[in-house]
């Protein structure tokens, strides 16, 4: 059956790599174990060329080759244009997750009849991120550096203006009917971008607080990214000026 067909598969998973077959190796071990029961698959993006797609493969995952490195975007495109599952969940390659993730994603995201749900964070450095919301017109995650008392208000499952994309479960349908992530966003404010369109077209986004997956982060950082997210920052702002912005948040009653 194609991927533009029925869906055959429950979950697929999509992973984009960029070298570093160390953390691939630690992500793949924590999803199988998040998968362990539920009819699956697992596709692996490979951007680089350290053997990446080769373990991926011996682990029975599916593995996509574009043949240059398309970053975060052009790599979850690719991959979810492949997948066959009812839902999609998308992590990162230095993303760890528990091993009862899917169910507290898929539960949350029921409670609420969201299509989107994404997961609590947590950094080496102790560091907690939540939800993405908005303030002066720009988008900013909620975080908690280790030490700070957790307001009783974050300790819930709720819906939110748009979640990371570090680990999410999202309706397959969905992705598709918004052709998944904006191209024009290189490296930042995709998914922040993709939970409004989202919004606009009466989908909810929620937080399951209960799902936390580490993120080790920065792995794949090179010196160029602090001016091309710059410039990913002009763009959504250009695409979502005050106005527009505010007319698409007025749609979902945040809780």
């Amino acid at each position: 059956t194609s991927a533009q067909g029925h869906f055959t598969k429950v979950v697929s998973a999509v992973i984009p790599t960029f070298n570093r077959i160390d953390l691939l190796v630690q992500c793949l071990r924590h999803l199988k174990l998040a998968l362990d029961g539920t009819e699956h698959e697992i596709i692996v993006v490979e951007n680089g060329n350290d053997g990446s797609g080769a373990f991926a493969t011996s682990e029975g995952c599916k593995v996509v080759v574009p043949g240059c490195n398309l970053g975060f975007t052009g790599s979850m495109n690719i991959g979810t244009s492949q997948a066959l599952g009812d839902e999609l969940l998308l992590l990162h390659n230095d993303t760890w997750i528990q091993s009862n993730a899917l169910s507290l994603l898929l539960a949350a995201r029921e409670r609420h009849r969201a299509a989107i749900s994404g997961a609590r964070v947590t950094s080496p450095n102790g560091w907690r991120y939540y939800e993405i919301n908005f303030r002066d017109g720009r988008p900013g995650q909620v975080a908690l550096r280790a030490a700070d008392p957790e307001p009783s208000e974050l300790c819930r499952d709720r819906v939110v203006p748009a979640v990371k994309l570090h680990l999410a479960v999202i309706k397959t349908a969905v992705w598709r009917e918004l052709r998944g992530l904006d191209y024009r966003f290189v490296d930042d404010y995709m998914d922040v971008d993709f939970a409004l369109r989202a919004t606009d077209v009466g989908h909810t986004t929620v937080l399951a607080y209960l799902t936390e997956t580490q993120h080790i982060g920065g792995q794949s950082v090179r010196p160029w990214r602090a001016a091309v997210v710059a410039e990913d920052g002009r763009r959504f702002r250009e695409k979502w000026p005050a106005d527009k912005l505010a007319a698409v948040l007025t749609h979902q009653e945040y809780r």
